[in-house]
């Protein structure tokens, strides 16, 4: 615990932590390390899912809780394996290098090195470029604006898509939707939905994160439920005042 607490304090001051004492969480934990490693360009993607659900109030503690970041990140994870941006990964080098960490085989500070340089790269690359030529990063032969811009633009169907092996054997889901309970699901694909269109329209991903954090305090979601209560007091209302003015209800068809 000291040696955790001695490494947060240099954090920055927004940066957002998940501390796990699991297999589980160190399993998965590996896999996203790998990935990153693999592809640097999924580090970017990675970070701004996350900071997007955080935003929204997709993630969190307390009534938040339903949807944790390591959901989102596994999410984009099986949509890029999906999609063929990325390679499926070796269950038995994620099992090695999970024994190579318990048994101190990889030292901390073999890690941080490998991180560093993961760091470094993207650095570099952004060095070299200017206003008139941005940075053009890529995962695979996809630029990275065309990776979230997709991931976005599939937010119907994404959470039933196929989990493929071994992402099922640990993630203990053959859909990611069968991890959130079903109001959980409607509430994220209602965020990933707004998420396509502000991206559509403006095609500039600080305008998304800022729109999501300004309206959150604005958006109220409603359950099927309730949906269904309002639209037939909807329509009875409109019989009503047929009745009373003779006026023809519209059904919408859409």
């Amino acid at each position: 615990c000291q040696r955790l607490k001695r490494k947060e304090t240099n954090l920055p001051g927004k940066t957002g932590i998940d501390v796990s004492a699991s297999w589980d969480g160190l399993l998965k934990t590996i896999i996203v390390a790998n990935y990153v490693k693999t592809y640097p360009g999924l580090l970017p993607i990675l970070r701004l899912i996350s900071q997007w659900g955080h935003d929204s109030l997709l993630t969190g503690h307390g009534d938040r809780s339903g949807t944790n970041t390591t959901l989102l990140v596994f999410l984009v994870l099986v949509f890029c394996v999906n999609q063929r941006f990325i390679r499926n990964f070796n269950e038995d080098n994620v099992w090695a290098a999970c024994l190579d960490i318990s048994d101190g085989t990889v030292s901390d500070n073999q890690m941080y090195l490998e991180w560093e340089q993961v760091i470094h790269n993207l650095n570099a690359l952004s060095a070299t470029c200017t206003v008139k030529q941005p940075p053009v990063l890529k995962v695979g032969d996809a630029q990275i604006g065309e990776i979230l811009f997709s991931f976005f633009r599939k937010y119907n169907f994404i959470l039933d898509a196929e989990v493929h092996q071994p992402f099922s054997t640990f993630l203990g889901a053959n859909h990611l939707s069968e991890i959130l309970d079903p109001e959980r699901v409607c509430l994220l694909r209602e965020h990933m939905q707004r998420a396509f269109h502000i991206l559509a329209l403006h095609g500039n991903v600080r305008v998304l994160l800022s729109l999501s954090k300004s309206e959150v305090r604005r958006v109220i979601f409603l359950t099927k439920a309730l949906s269904f209560t309002m639209m037939g007091s909807e329509s009875h209302n409109a019989r009503i005042l047929s009745k009373r003015t003779g006026a023809k209800v519209i059904k919408s068809t859409f």
